[in-house]
């Protein structure tokens, strides 16, 4: 789980904290999804289609990660 990996990082104040997320993501009005995985759980795969279909931008959205929900894991690396 990304948020758990984040959440674990113990990083001192010289250290330099690099990370690198690859997959697809939308803009929303909200802010911006990263969609971590290419494969739903359910097995609904996540086409870029898809990632432009303004019906199915909640369903993306629920999966997604927020750039507001990452700024929230990483505030404690401070």
């Amino acid at each position: 789980n990304i948020e758990s990996a984040i959440r674990s990082l113990r990083v001192n104040p010289d250290d330099i904290l690099f990370l690198f997320f690859s997959g697809h993501g939308i803009s929303t009005i909200d802010g911006y999804y990263f969609i971590p995985e290419s494969e739903g759980s359910e097995g609904n795969s996540v086409d870029l289609e898809t990632l432009y279909d303004p019906g199915k931008v909640d369903a993306l959205k629920d999966r997604g990660i927020s750039d507001r929900e990452l700024a929230r894991w990483l505030e404690g690396l401070e």
